[in-house]
């Protein structure tokens, strides 16, 4: 088996001249020369295959051996979409190898486009900007109950999640394509994005209460309330801060001491996020 087909990698047609083959090498050996691109291992990688490409192909005697060779492993296609005897194994590999080839120039592609480094940080950051619209919309203002702001936090995280994954699919494939090792990365990349998808909503949904608790006991302040009333199981009270007023609903557990609420009570909240506050139960 070839181990590369180097008419594909240099994106040409099979068996073209060997004036067409130099013309096409010197292009690429432009934007993918490690001079050209000092911290990309991987067009360095690409450059080193087509160089090598270039030079079976270049010379007539090692040109016509290889094409010999290509044609073995390709088999006639003409041949073939003629026959109805085309083997069914055939098929599959020639699919496998298209398949791997355009791997390797997609991720190129991308790499040339843009680095996947940079990929790999817009998706993390996307990611964390989806989620801190989530957390205060939902944990520091989940009492106006905007919606809309939730769901736009949500969609922002899953495309940070995907975003990133995608670009780590793309990674590995194109290095499971380069060297030929079938690695189990799909799962891997599985695995990855249930952590990021699932493990990071959980870690903010167990952490609230402790991050809320940090807040009230060492940067706490004290008002009163402005207004404050039974709701439900809970308790509905407003107080203003800097001349901005608050509205929040304590938990039913502090509804269920105050059976007979005062006029007014005293709310402790935190001067670094004002949102943050609790009532002190008398």
């Amino acid at each position: 088996m070839l181990e590369h087909d180097y008419y594909k990698l240099m994106q040409l047609d099979a068996y073209v001249s060997i004036n067409e083959i130099k013309k096409r090498y010197h292009e690429l050996a432009f934007l993918y020369h490690p001079d050209k691109n000092p911290s990309n291992k991987d067009a360095e990688e690409y450059f080193k295959i087509i160089t090598q490409g270039y030079t079976f192909l270049s010379d007539k005697g090692q040109k016509e051996t290889y094409d010999i060779a290509l044609q073995s492993y390709y088999g006639n296609e003409k041949k073939n979409r003629r026959s109805n005897d085309f083997n069914l194994f055939e098929k599959i590999k020639f699919n496998r190898e298209r398949k791997r080839q355009n791997t390797i120039k997609t991720y190129l592609d991308l790499e040339n486009t843009l680095a996947f480094k940079y990929r790999y940080l817009i998706g993390i950051l996307t990611t964390l900007f989806g989620f801190l619209i989530i957390y205060n919309h939902w944990f520091i203002n989940h009492l106006s109950y905007d919606a809309l702001y939730n769901l736009f936090g949500i969609f922002i995280f899953n495309i940070g999640c995907i975003f990133f994954v995608n670009c780590l699919y793309k990674k590995a494939s194109y290095k499971a394509a380069i060297t030929l090792i079938n690695t189990n990365y799909e799962r891997q990349l599985n695995t990855i994005f249930l952590l990021l998808f699932v493990g990071i909503p959980v870690c903010f949904i167990v952490f609230s209460p402790y991050i809320k608790k940090y807040h009230l006991n060492n940067f706490a302040n004290y008002t009163y309330t402005d207004k404050i009333e039974p709701n439900g199981s809970t308790i509905w009270y407003e107080y203003t801060v800097d001349g901005i007023k608050i509205g929040r609903r304590e938990d039913s557990k502090s509804a269920e001491k105050s059976q007979t609420l005062p006029p007014y009570m005293m709310v402790k909240y935190s001067r670094i996020n004002p949102n943050i506050s609790t009532l002190v139960l008398p």
